[in-house]
């Protein structure tokens, strides 16, 4: 008895870690008795939408299963959104199917079901724009990572999900009442943009020499009317991020990006090339209270600009200046 609950128990196990191809064999079988009564000879209306039904739901047979649970929260939402609405289209073309298969032909439910199957499948887009916008872009960041994971041999075995890993994080402190800048409190250099602390308000100074009054979540300063006619109001800055793309390894030279971060985690300043050292930069952070992080998107190869545009949105960018 023992020999044959350990033999029970080792197929079992053995069976869980097929993994895809137990998936593989569970929908060939679910779906063999499609072809086979779809190629019987003489065979009628009745037997060829029950053929039919057996091949649709054996193809429709992964979005039936939970998703993984060692996905992120984030994309496990994503794909709950989108294998419901995979099962609902499935629903209505196998509830067609069978209500032809019954009526031995085709009727005007029959067509409705039939024609109504694809809806819900097209309408995945627009019910994920339900879900809120930080865990949509969350799940958008994840997905992207996963791709690109499947592509990289250093993370063939451990797929990258959620956010990437910093190569520096520095906590938010208390505002310094000393002054700190990326070239110091007395060096300007024209024609280079400058982050500078005063002690109560941050500027960023463009490369064409124009200052921007830059406030901060949570501060009471109200920053100055913008130096450049036309020009929007930058919005209060709650983060400094820094971005490194490209790979001195491969020959590339390394770019890069500094982003002055709003309240809701969208760009409200951008510098690109910035030309002072990272530690410049984190040092004018701890000055102005705020917090400091840097990433290095060089593991993403080609796709280091659409991932740095998941990670951080674009599209309300006040100022946009270069090193």
């Amino acid at each position: 008895m023992y020999t044959l609950r350990a033999l029970r128990s080792a197929l079992f196990r053995r069976w869980r870690g097929l993994g895809r191809a137990r998936s593989w064999v569970l929908q060939g079988l679910l779906g063999l008795p499609g072809p086979v009564l779809l190629c019987l000879p003489g065979q009628d209306a009745t037997g060829r939408c029950l053929g039919l039904a057996f091949i649709v739901l054996a193809g429709s047979l992964r979005c039936w299963r939970a998703p993984e649970e060692d996905l992120p929260d984030a994309l496990r939402a994503r794909e709950l959104n989108r294998r419901i609405c995979w099962r609902a289209s499935a629903l209505l073309l196998l509830a067609g199917l069978l209500l032809a298969s019954v009526q031995d032909g085709s009727s005007t439910a029959t067509t409705v079901l039939l024609v109504l199957s694809p809806l819900p499948r097209l309408l995945d887009p627009l019910t994920w724009r339900a879900w809120p916008l930080p865990l949509r872009q969350t799940a958008r960041v994840a997905e992207l990572l996963q791709d690109i994971s499947r592509n990289q041999p250093t993370y063939r075995n451990r797929l990258i999900s959620g956010m990437p890993e910093p190569f520096l994080q520095q906590d938010a402190g208390p505002p310094s009442a000393r002054a700190c800048s990326t070239f110091g409190r007395k060096r300007r250099r024209k024609g280079h943009t400058v982050i500078h602390w005063d002690g109560r308000r941050l500027t960023v100074t463009d490369q064409e020499g124009y200052v921007h009054a830059v406030s901060l979540v949570g501060r009471a300063d109200v920053p100055a009317k913008p130096p450049v006619p036309g020009a929007g109001r930058i919005r209060p800055v709650a983060a400094m991020v820094w971005l490194t793309r490209g790979s001195t390894r491969s020959g590339v030279r390394s770019r890069t990006t500094l982003l002055l971060l709003d309240a809701a985690g969208d760009r409200a300043v951008t510098v690109n090339d910035l030309r002072c050292l990272r530690e410049n930069v984190a040092q004018v952070a701890r000055a102005a209270g705020l917090p400091f992080t840097a990433y290095d998107l060089g593991f993403a190869g080609p796709r280091q600009e659409e991932l740095a545009g998941a990670l951080f949105r674009d599209g309300a960018t006040v100022l946009t200046c270069y090193g």
